[in-house]
């Protein structure tokens, strides 16, 4: 199971990436007066409920992973699975708190820092959500020739 977030248009819920390659809508899918309703709206807010959440999330997915064809087709035709080819996503957690990025580990990159000796291995580092999601921030077009355009 991989845990994914559905593109609703206007924001997203959290998914599931089902065995069979179909994505389950987890709110969708949840039954009723059951713990499957306490799903969240967020992927963040599932993980920060810990192993209890997650094993919620693993019982609604094997329920529906074990379900007889008619009702996989019920639930496909109510939207609840969807077909993985079609489905827009999002990133996992749209809104990270914290990104961890890796430094020193292209050896083209090191060659662009003229000097800087090859490391036994690449270093992390975090950086802040407010360097990639600054509130009204718009990033500038790429200047022509940078190899970031």
């Amino acid at each position: 199971m991989k845990l994914v977030t559905i593109d609703t248009g206007r924001g997203g819920v959290p998914g599931a990436l089902l065995a069979s390659g179909e994505i389950l809508d987890l709110h969708r899918a949840a039954a009723p007066e059951t713990p499957e309703t306490w799903i969240p709206a967020t992927l963040r807010e599932l993980i920060a409920g810990g192993p209890g959440g997650i094993a919620i999330v693993r019982g609604l997915v094997a329920r529906v992973e074990a379900a007889e064809a008619e009702t996989r087709s019920a639930l496909c035709a109510s939207g609840v699975l969807r077909d993985a080819a079609t489905t827009r996503l999002r990133a996992p957690i749209p809104e990270p708190r914290i990104v961890i990025g890796g430094g020193l580990n292209y050896r083209s990159h090191l060659r662009e820092m003229a000097g800087t000796p090859e490391p036994a291995r690449p270093t992390g580092f975090p950086q802040s959500d407010f360097v990639h999601h600054r509130p009204g921030h718009r990033d500038p077009p790429a200047a022509a020739g940078s190899s970031d355009g």
